[in-house]
């Protein structure tokens, strides 16, 4: 995988976890979890995504 290639190339392997799809259920719980999201959607329109994360805070 590219990305994960990438990860290895800018030594930051341990520190990132490049999880792919989830279930709608675990989306909460990763947000919670997380000390920083980003996410490359194919197709975003509005910005949902960061409203999410940004309400699990």
């Amino acid at each position: 995988m590219l990305q994960r290639a990438l990860a290895v190339q800018r030594g930051v392997q341990d520190r990132v976890h490049l999880i792919g799809p989830v279930a709608r259920s675990a989306v909460p719980a990763l947000l919670c979890s997380a000390d920083a999201v980003v996410c490359v959607p194919w197709y975003e329109p509005f910005g949902i995504v960061p409203l999410e994360a940004m309400r699990r805070r």
